[in-house]
């Protein structure tokens, strides 16, 4: 009784450590979501290239926002969404979860660091996706 107590403690905790990483990327990323639309602001014309940042930046803003509240309610759809705004942040963005690791290393090998803390936030995240499930199955 005691252990499964402790796992879900553990969960919660987790979960909402992900969720408060994932709101303070969003904040210090905030020029991921302002640039896009101020570009096209700037512009005369539409084209299919402002189309695309403002696309982009939207589901930086929207897949981030997703997976930290589904995350705060600890709920399965949480965990997925999470799964997609990392790597997408990752790989689009160069949005590290923990931003100010970051700032320690030269701009010449800035990705190196910023791909190791985001693999161990998603290793985590994917570890407390584990515990959940286990922790819903019924017991034989």
């Amino acid at each position: 009784m005691n252990r499964e107590i402790t796992i879900a403690c553990s969960i919660s905790f987790g979960c909402r450590l992900i969720s408060l990483l994932i709101i303070v990327a969003l904040i210090a990323g905030w020029k991921n979501i302002a640039i896009p639309f101020e570009l096209v602001l700037q512009q005369h014309n539409i084209n299919s290239w402002s189309i695309f940042l403002v696309i982009m930046g939207s589901a930086f803003l929207l897949l981030n926002m997703f997976a930290a509240l589904g995350l705060f309610l600890i709920k399965k759809w949480g965990f997925i969404s999470a799964y997609a705004a990392i790597l997408f942040s990752t790989i689009f963005f160069s949005a590290s979860y923990l931003p100010l690791v970051n700032k320690i290393f030269p701009a010449s090998i800035q990705y190196i660091p910023l791909i190791v803390n985001n693999l161990i936030v998603l290793s985590y995240t994917v570890y407390l996706h584990i515990q959940f499930q286990k922790k819903g199955q019924p017991k034989n």
